[in-house]
């Protein structure tokens, strides 16, 4: 609506000016100035219409306005909502129909980018004389040989034609954002022989081992590419080729170039410094360590020093990682990460920052399985290695980290093992809570199950312990836990369904008969008392005597105070029998 009134005001501005202060109507220069007016607005709105600030309507328009139909007037309207388009499916271009697409000797000579406003106005000649694919050819290759290749692919995608298709393919792999098209390289390789340099360059960059031997056979046609494109290529190249050992051909690559050339260009510099690296030069070494702070190089000098152990300076290290983190956030593929997601998970992991890691698995360009099941593998292996350590604060890491993100490991084989693992290690530092959060819903080991329920006994968290006996329903020390929580929290039934699981021994026998004495509430079972008059040890004699004597004096009420304190119980017996041996286990 706002361009409205600006239209209006544009529209008076063409009225001459006299017009309004002509007083006879009837004179031939009124009637000509009408006419011009008339002119000059049929022009201006043509003008809106070609520019599509207009539409007219009409027939044609949308079907909406239809209220207008009857009228012979048909006014141009602001545009509101154009007619949707007819879908036309993407025309399929055979590789071998685009001519020479790759032939570039005519841009030999466009090294600035001022030259794109020729470039520029040529294309729109060549509009004009309705030729347009032609024009968007000529421009895109402009771009290309300036390295501006995201440029040259929204030129592309507005160009028709097997040549448009062609060159975005091209585009694609110089920008090494995704897998390139090998197999419309190697078509096009079948059709045109002299392009077998991107052939070579799309098989390096995608890992294939026929890229070395191809590159070596294409060297010629290296040499004849715009300077831009063939440091471009060199930077494709020369990682790939280190990486397999390939040193003597990378320097055939930079052999091309002069001094001039390495001044101007960081591609080049840091081609020459990661293949005087490889020969053991500490000044390359630093000089690779410096392009870590350029994200167009960090993937391959990452890459190239993990390949050397080299060490990433500590100074640089947090810079470093944020860096990663966010453009693992923006990237929608891992294709140019995989060096980046190795030192990111090896550091992240040393430092036990489980929080940043499940931070990473959820980022865009690591959604895929490849990515997950890295990532999951070295967060398993974190956790086993924190878990078993001797220092509390990895221990601690790894626990709050599998509290935190339980859905992480749920398809994990070791689920079981590592959390039965960090229960244990979270009873062996005192924390019953965390050890109980961490025993929900995972099988625990027998071991580790009584080990947390000792924990929680100890710490008078009984609902812990009934609760574990529950799930771990034969384990004898989890039940025998369980009868003397019952007889704690004077629950006779509940003590009843775990006198049945016990297996009958002396020790469980004075466990119970003696944590009924210190409750007074004298809840356990007859048959118990009857299992403890049969006893012989005279240890074990000694201490059931004690505990019918104050059974018996409680049923007569002679006892003034029928209920101790379960602290105080010990103290207790010992004064009673004389002795030092600790009653019933637990306090």
């Amino acid at each position: 609506m706002t361009r409205l009134p600006c239209i209006l005001m544009l529209s008076l501005c063409l009225v001459p000016q006299s017009l309004a202060l002509e007083p006879d109507t009837g004179t031939p220069d009124r009637t000509s100035r009408e006419s011009d007016l008339s002119s000059n607005l049929e022009l201006f709105v043509q003008g809106a219409i070609r520019e599509g600030i207009l539409t007219p309507k009409g027939p044609a328009s949308v079907e909406s306005h239809g209220e207008d139909e009857g009228s012979d007037h048909q006014p141009a309207q602001l545009v509101k909502k154009r007619p949707p388009a007819a879908s036309v499916p993407d025309r399929v271009y055979d590789a071998c129909d685009a001519g020479d697409a790759f032939d570039f000797t005519d841009y030999k000579g466009v090294t600035e980018y001022q030259q794109v406003y020729t470039a520029r106005e040529t294309a729109g000649r060549h509009v004009e004389s309705a030729t347009p694919a032609s024009s968007g050819y000529e421009l895109a290759k402009t771009y290309m040989v300036l390295g501006l290749y995201s440029e040259a692919q929204m030129v592309l995608k507005l160009t028709p034609g097997a040549e448009a298709t062609a060159l975005g393919k091209l585009a694609d792999l110089m920008e090494n954002r995704g897998a390139p098209d090998v197999g419309f390289f190697a078509q096009m390789v079948s059709c045109k022989s002299d392009t077998a340099i991107w052939l070579a360059a799309a098989e390096l960059v995608s890992g294939r081992e026929a890229g070395a031997e191809r590159l070596q056979g294409a060297l010629s046609e290296f040499r004849k590419l715009p300077l831009r494109l063939r440091s471009d290529v060199t930077l494709l190249s020369i990682p790939k080729l280190e990486e397999r050992g390939k040193s003597g051909l990378a320097q055939k690559l930079i052999a091309d170039f002069d001094e001039n050339d390495f001044q101007d260009s960081p591609q080049l510099q840091f081609a020459r410094a990661l293949i005087q690296m490889d020969g053991g030069n500490t000044e390359a070494q630093k000089t690779v360590s410096g392009f870590l702070r350029k994200p167009r190089f960090q993937e391959a000098a990452l890459a190239a020093m993990q390949r050397h152990g080299m060490p990433v300076e500590p100074a640089y290290e947090e810079v470093l990682l944020g860096d990663l983190m966010q453009k693992f956030g923006y990237i929608s593929s891992d294709k140019e990460l995989v060096a980046s997601l190795q030192y990111a998970l090896r550091e992240l992991s040393a430092r036990s920052s489980y929080k940043p890691l499940m931070k990473l698995a959820a980022q865009p360009a690591l959604q895929n399985p490849e990515a997950q099941t890295e990532v999951r593998r070295q967060l398993v292996a974190s956790l086993h290695r924190d878990l078993e350590s001797s220092e509390s604060v990895r221990n601690l890491a790894a626990i709050d980290a599998m509290i935190e993100e339980p859905d992480f490991l749920a398809n994990e084989p070791d689920r079981n093992a590592l959390y039965s693992l960090a229960s244990g290690r979270a009873v062996q530092l005192g924390f019953a809570d965390l050890a109980s959060k961490l025993s929900n819903g995972v099988s625990m080991t027998e071991g580790v199950a009584a080990e947390t329920a000792e924990l929680a006994f100890r710490r008078r968290d009984y609902e812990t312990v009934f609760a574990l006996a529950t799930k771990y329903i034969g384990d004898p020390s989890l039940n025998l836990l369980a009868a003397r929580s019952a007889i704690r929290t004077h629950a006779p039934e509940r003590l009843r369904v775990y006198e049945d699981r016990l297996e009958i021994a002396p020790d469980v026998i004075l466990a119970l008969i003696e944590d009924d004495a210190t409750t007074g509430d004298w809840i356990v079972s007859e048959w118990v008392y009857t299992a403890a008059r049969m006893l012989t040890g005279d240890e074990h004699k000694h201490r059931v005597a004690l505990v019918a004597e104050l059974r018996r004096a409680a049923r007569k009420g002679a006892v003034t105070q029928t209920k101790v304190s379960v602290a105080q119980a010990p103290a207790i017996f010992n004064r009673a029998s004389g002795s030092a041996v600790p009653v019933g286990g637990g306090n």
